[in-house]
């Protein structure tokens, strides 16, 4: 057979490309000089268009693989966020919490796991208070009149001591004035001031 660059060879299976292929060769074993086009019929070329379909479906199901990988991937980095939103959460209720105290008696400084805890002293007249050394883990305790009273809290088993003196306070008498606070840190088996405001101690 006469090969030439534009010749055109028809096969209808593999085993018939593969012979044309063959044929095209001449007696001294050379190749065509120029391209050779190739066009199917028959069987080869449904077989061809069925692996051209197979290839895509096969590319269509790695997409659809891809994708769920990647939502997936999504879902676990929200829910990775979510955990860390509420860790966070977690940690302002542990750090924070007030209680409002109306009337006399036992100001309990362990009343919450917070670290920190607020106690409010919000009765109308003067009110008489106690308070006991917090067991456990060291605690800050803010002590804030929101009333126009004399408050007075008593330390029943701890003293405080506030940094200026070596005495020691059992004692805290709020002015009769609303925002006169005290800030408490429970440190070994006594108190110390972190801070105060129209606040006096002394030891009855």
């Amino acid at each position: 057979m006469a090969i030439t660059s534009k010749t055109i060879l028809i096969a209808g299976s593999l085993g018939d490309l593969e012979l044309l292929i063959n044929a095209s060769i001449d007696e001294d074993g050379r190749q065509p000089s120029g391209p050779i086009f190739v066009t199917a019929q028959g069987q080869y070329a449904q077989a061809m268009i069925e692996g051209t379909e197979q290839d895509s479906i096969s590319g269509m199901q790695d997409d659809i693989v891809a994708a769920q990988e990647a939502a997936d991937a999504a879902q676990t980095a929200a829910d990775d966020a979510q955990q860390d939103v509420d860790n966070v959460e977690e940690v302002i209720a542990d750090i924070g919490a007030s209680f409002a105290v109306s009337d006399d008696g036992a100001i309990d400084p362990t009343n919450s796991d917070s670290l920190i805890t607020q106690h409010v002293l919000s009765k109308a007249t003067a009110g008489a208070y106690t308070m006991a050394f917090p067991s456990g883990s060291s605690r800050i305790i803010v002590l804030l009149s929101t009333t126009a009273a004399a408050h007075v809290v008593t330390l029943t088993d701890a003293v405080v001591r506030d940094g200026t003196a070596t005495a020691t306070y059992n004692t805290l008498t709020f002015a009769a004035q609303v925002g006169a606070s005290i800030v408490l840190s429970s440190v070994g088996s006594g108190f110390v001031v972190l801070a105060k405001s129209n606040v006096t101690l002394s030891t009855v």
